[in-house]
């Protein structure tokens, strides 16, 4: 029923029945950290929320991980529905799992073995190193659970239960809340409490989204299947894109950290956490919109219905346009408020924040559309091209204008880089899309 709703439906209203729970279910399971920041922010303080924002690139590797063998499996597993190849479809769907559980498992055990050189490497100043080893000493061992966490929601989505993946993920961060609440703030835990509050989430959210897919309820099936390199290279190129993405996220917090502390210290880095931490909220909404467009896309493009996969790529522009208009408008008036869901009793740290908020926020104006071309691109398998664009609005091309922006402008070029970055994008990205999208219909009359 869900494969025929994904290519005979009408296309407006199966991207509507996919879009919210898919935002929400996206957002809530970003929700982890943004929660471990307020709390640790007001039952932990400044050094506290500095801390967290060096150990915050460990939570990016997984969800890049995740998303990786999530998204690369489910592109290739829609196209094989798509095409009523049954066989393959479920062959991608193991493959995934096996993937993501292997793979993660020795990172999770090899980091856990070297967990001090781990605070190093992603830049922890002395004075910090002690907080972000508290916190990782929990969450490291068991890290593998967010990146199945993320292969699982991907697949009960992609199986026509958006809002099973949305329960689940929802369930999870509430519960997250209230032991942050209770672990931080009544029992005065600090970071390992914190951390352990964020461990509990996925664990929940894990448990009610492998108990569906194990069930006779879900098409997709587990099978015995033959193991290749190819095929692995296959899957995991396919979701290529979506990785640089994540891990380009964590490459460039650990960048700004340093420029950061040697700029102005510890309090720009603190600024930088709450922005980063708002940031991740906004990143989530216009990834739930990218996230939702998978199915849809791959599946029709799979079946040569390319008119259907135009009209879900334009639905999801005008959405993460419109968004990002009204985060910016958010974020522009009333910084204040925003900034204390973090911080009440560093003074000195708002006018910092207040500036870096009105700066960086810029960059939504056309972010959210960045993810839903390189998105569509992905989910059409154009990986490659997908691939080089997701480079260019992540490290690489934010490298290339913090070189050029920070000697000019010091700690106003490290707001302004994201900005500059991905409106150079847009402009090429757009371009490159709209071209694509022209001779596909020109292929299809």
């Amino acid at each position: 029923m869900a494969n025929l709703d994904l290519l005979q439906a009408p296309i407006g209203r199966t991207f509507i029945r996919y879009l919210i729970p898919s935002i929400i279910a996206v957002v809530a399971s970003s929700a982890y950290i943004f929660f471990d920041t307020a709390f640790i922010g007001l039952g932990v303080g400044a050094d506290g929320l500095a801390a967290l924002n060096f150990a915050i690139p460990v939570f990016n590797f997984y969800l890049a991980f995740g998303l990786m063998c999530g998204i690369g499996g489910a592109t290739l597993m829609a196209i094989a529905r798509g095409k009523k190849d049954v066989v393959m479809q479920n062959y991608w769907y193991t493959l995934s799992f096996l993937v993501n559980l292997v793979i993660g498992g020795v990172i999770s055990i090899v980091a856990t073995i070297f967990l001090p050189e781990l605070a190093q490497l992603l830049g922890t100043p002395p004075a910090l190193s002690g907080y972000v080893e508290q916190y990782l000493s929990v969450v490291v061992p068991f890290s593998w659970l967010f990146s199945v966490n993320y292969v699982c929601l991907v697949m009960v989505r992609n199986d026509g239960k958006p809002k099973l993946a949305m329960i689940a993920m929802l369930i999870g961060s509430i519960l997250n809340i209230i032991l942050d609440w209770l672990l931080v703030i009544v029992l005065d835990g600090g970071m390992q409490g914190a951390a352990l509050a964020t461990l509990c989430s996925p664990i929940v959210s894990v448990a009610i989204l492998v108990s569906y897919l194990l069930s006779a309820k879900a098409t997709l099936r587990f099978k015995k299947i033959a193991v290749n390199w190819t095929n692995v290279k296959k899957l995991m190129f396919s979701g290529s894109a979506t990785f640089c993405m994540e891990i380009s996220a964590a490459l460039i917090i650990i960048v700004f950290n340093f420029i950061l502390q040697q700029i102005s210290g510890s309090l720009a880095v603190s600024a930088y956490s709450i922005v980063a931490n708002l940031a991740i909220m906004v990143i989530a909404v216009f990834s739930g919109v990218a996230q939702d467009l998978q199915p849809l896309v791959s599946t029709n493009y799979g079946a040569n219905q390319f008119q259907r996969t135009h009209r879900v790529l334009r639905y999801a522009l005008i959405i993460t346009g419109g968004i990002g208009l009204v985060v910016y408008g958010i974020a522009y008036t009333i910084p204040e408020v925003l900034i204390s869901f973090f911080n009440t009793d560093t003074v000195e740290l708002v006018p910092i924040a207040k500036q870096a908020i009105r700066l960086y926020m810029l960059a939504f104006f056309v972010s959210g559309m960045n993810m839903v071309m390189i998105a569509y691109l992905q989910a059409i398998q154009q990986t490659r091209i997908a691939f080089i664009f997701s480079l260019l609005r992540g490290f690489v091309g934010v490298a290339l204008n913090l070189a050029w922006l920070v000697p000019l402008f010091t700690i106003q070029g490290v707001w302004i880089t994201i900005p500059v970055t991905e409106g150079i994008v847009f402009v090429l990205l757009g371009w490159y899309t709209q071209q694509y999208v022209k001779q596909q219909k020109s292929e299809e009359c």
